[in-house]
């Protein structure tokens, strides 16, 4: 990047974020005011997990909850009835976590972003993604 930058005689900045491993040039794209609204427009049972500078944000219909720990989140989600579930939220929720505290941008049921730290597999931008494990776990049921 350096060299690039001064072969056009600019500054190191824009050349792209792949070495930004650690951290997002704007990390959180909701303000926790927006994730409000959008949380009590919820009308289903399903979790959705967001991450704003405020911490992590989990709502579904139920309740709209906010914390910087993602453990201290877990009691108010009442799913430990649901092994399978508790799971699945429970890596999200630290994945959410982990982004949180490291600035990074955060989306559900999509792996962290590393940058050039870690090789990504190229993906078809042409055609449609697989479905995810979420969607393939309840396809099976």
């Amino acid at each position: 990047m350096m060299f690039a930058a001064r072969e056009d005689g600019s500054v190191p900045k824009d050349y792209g974020a792949a070495l930004l491993a650690l951290h997002e040039r704007k990390p959180f794209p909701y303000t926790p005011g927006e994730i409000a609204e959008l949380a009590a427009e919820v009308r289903d049972n399903n979790f959705r997990i967001e991450v704003a500078e405020d911490g992590i944000h989990v709502y579904n219909r139920h309740g709209h909850h906010v914390a910087q720990d993602a453990f201290s989140l877990f009691a108010k989600l009442d799913v430990g009835h649901d092994g399978a579930h508790a799971f699945y939220l429970g890596a999200e929720l630290t994945r959410a976590e982990i982004a949180w505290r490291l600035g990074k941008r955060f989306a559900q049921d999509e792996p962290l972003n590393w940058g050039c730290a870690v090789d990504r597999p190229a993906e078809d931008r042409t055609r449609l993604r697989e479905i995810g494990h979420t969607l393939r776990a309840k396809a099976s049921e």
